[in-house]
């Protein structure tokens, strides 16, 4: 059998679902954006339409992979269509004052960068996603939608006021840590090996990700933080009990460096 005959058909149920997140997107968008984000009844439209997004990305890698229906067509219309939707996300939370456009903008450009570059070398290399990629996305997913939720609409019931402004700053915490964690992403905006270029988003990114996370944590969750960090410090401490835990630590660390010297794989 030859190379060509094995290739999987395009025609397949991977792509067609990719395809359908393409296709959702305008219709997101919409959804959102009616009456300027101002609709609890679609905005909770738009946000099944994003959880349907996010849950057919899962099941269509998970299928062609397990039935090795991985297609050309799908390896550029995959990050397309998760682009296309999270993007949307992104510009329309902004467009309704739910996140900042500065926020949007370095998400976007890092996204698309990324995606580019995954797209420009796809026949050469693959970049595989790495564990620390996988828990970026999912926080970023979670964050987007509870977002998108009307969770401060006035119209809410007052059982549900209280739920959902903790829920809306929730999803702010995990999308801070999300654009955090571009910082410590295994694929860089200039890769390390250009000549000092290649650090350079590395130290940009890396403070404006820490700037980021005190940024959008509220006031006066911060205040009620630092009062609490102020008194854990005038807690009476022990010197001694510190040394044995240092002390406990370091035998462990020994431990699992005998274990591994000793050991007859090594």
């Amino acid at each position: 059998m030859t190379e060509t005959s094995q290739k999987p058909s395009n025609w397949n149920l991977p792509n067609l679902l990719t395809s359908l997140r393409i296709v959702m997107v305008p219709f997101f968008g919409w959804a959102l954006l009616v009456d300027g984000g101002e609709s609890a009844t679609w905005r909770t439209i738009a946000y099944a339409i994003f959880a349907v997004a996010m849950i057919t990305d899962k099941i269509d890698g998970d299928i062609a992979r397990a039935r090795n229906l991985v297609t050309d067509f799908g390896k550029i219309a995959d990050p397309i269509a998760d682009k296309a939707i999270t993007g949307m996300a992104f510009i329309g939370l902004a467009v309704v004052g739910d996140i900042w456009w500065w926020v949007t903008i370095i998400v976007l450009l890092r996204e698309w960068s990324v995606t580019l570059l995954r797209l420009s070398v796809l026949s050469k290399v693959v970049i595989a996603a790495k564990d620390l990629g996988k828990w970026k996305t999912t926080a970023q997913g979670l964050a987007l939608g509870g977002l998108v939720l009307p969770l401060r609409d006035p119209d809410l019931p007052a059982a549900l006021q209280t739920p959902g402004e903790v829920l809306f700053y929730v999803s702010q915490g995990l999308l801070a840590v999300a654009v955090a964690a571009y910082a410590l992403s295994p694929i860089d905006l200039i890769p390390d090996f250009v000549p000092v270029l290649g650090w350079l988003d590395d130290l940009l990114i890396v403070p404006a990700g820490l700037w980021l996370v005190r940024q959008m944590i509220p006031d006066p969750l911060w205040s009620e933080l630092h009062a609490a960090a102020e008194l854990a410090s005038e807690r009476p401490s022990s010197r001694a009990g510190m040394a044995f835990i240092l002390l406990l630590w370091a035998a462990l660390l020994y431990l699992v460096y005998w274990a591994v010297r000793t050991s007859p794989w090594h």
